[in-house]
């Protein structure tokens, strides 16, 4: 069956030899490789040209399109959305491959047995970095159980976009990536997008692959502002409360500043359904409220109760900044044992939204 490795590009030199490397050591035999350079103005076109001919030994095509050199770049969703344009429509599987990563020799192979056992999913694995980039990121990801990659969605994407593969029919069921501007979180989107059709998630065990970061890179994420993420996840987070039990109520976890900025940003309808923050200082619990002032927005003036989170009544939306993740630091932090201790399910009784 013919998979498809699905490539955007810009000023990838540096890192391409390896990436290509990956993809002519790959178990799996029929590939085509789609990419689409993004105005680079380095050798990252010659790179792949002169790769032509080591591709097509092993049995895979190489469809390459691409922005003027030197042109303005138009982002990683602008560029994955081009290179999926270049696809065999014989392609049983897109699997997205950043140019800065690297693939474990059996990556596709393992993803093409994973779509056909369970087809529709978008389907990630765990993976590596290289060095010590991002330990609690990488912790996060690949400490997740099955049921906490939907749980946990109102944090991050729990599948890390740079492992994701899924059928053409998934893709389009999704809308394509957005590429209304260079940086807009658009695995963010997509990964929402798909779970609001119903869209299932599947990961790997096995680490397949290598994912790093790359200033300047088609896909680097630091140019995403915070306050587009933030917003987006609102709006899915708005979307949850309209649903039982949460539209009864809910309490907020954190009476400090990541509770009260959530509040703020919630429309006046959430708001409404706040019932109490819970916190464990004791100082917020003996003054005893929040007090919130009428918003733009058209949000009511506000008094709210503050309590010890052992009395807190679920559901609870979770939102601690400074998470204490096993496997950083070998030991759960002192909020883990704190959650722990009311014996709560997650998914029903709470969510993570920081």
């Amino acid at each position: 069956m013919l998979v498809t490795l699905v490539t955007p590009a810009r000023n990838a030199a540096a890192h391409l030899p390896a990436c290509l490397s990956s993809v002519l050591a790959q178990t799996h035999g029929a590939l085509e490789w789609c990419v689409f350079d993004d105005g680079s103005s380095d050798e990252t076109l010659a790179l792949l040209e002169s790769a032509r001919p080591l591709l097509a030994a092993r049995g895979c095509s190489l469809q390459v399109a691409a922005s003027p050199p030197g042109s303005d770049a138009r982002g990683c969703g602008y560029g994955r959305n081009r290179a999926i344009e270049l696809t065999s429509p014989h392609s049983a599987l897109l699997v997205f491959l950043d140019a800065d990563d690297v693939m474990h020799p059996k990556r596709v192979e393992l993803l093409l047995a994973a779509s056909l056992a369970h087809p529709g999913a978008l389907l990630g694995s765990r993976y590596w970095r290289d060095g010590d980039a991002r330990p609690r990121d990488l912790a996060w990801h690949n400490g997740l159980s099955e049921s906490q990659l939907v749980t946990q969605r109102l944090r991050e994407t729990t599948l890390a976009m740079p492992t994701w593969a899924m059928s053409r029919h998934t893709f389009q069921a999704g809308g394509c990536f957005a590429e209304d501007a260079p940086h807009n979180a658009e695995d963010l989107q997509f990964f929402y997008a798909h779970l609001r059709i119903g869209g299932a998630l599947y990961r790997l065990d096995q680490a397949l692959l290598m994912y790093r970061h790359t200033e300047g890179g088609a896909c680097a994420t630091r140019g995403v502002p915070a306050s587009l993420i933030w917003a987006i996840r609102v709006r899915e987070l708005e979307r949850v409360l309209a649903e039982p039990p949460w539209r009864e109520g809910f309490t907020v976890w954190n009476a400090g500043k990541e509770g009260r900025k959530l509040y703020r940003a919630l429309s006046p309808e959430a708001r409404r359904k706040v019932r109490s923050f819970a916190d464990v200082d004791e100082r917020k619990i003996r003054v005893g409220w929040l007090h919130f002032e009428e918003g733009g927005d058209g949000g009511a003036p506000a008094s709210l109760p503050v309590v010890h989170f052992s009395s807190a009544k679920p559901p609870l939306l979770l939102c601690v900044k400074a998470l204490g993740l096993a496997g950083v630091a070998g030991q759960p932090g002192s909020f883990e044992a704190n959650l722990e201790s009311l014996g709560l399910t997650e998914g029903r009784d709470y969510l993570h939204f920081s």
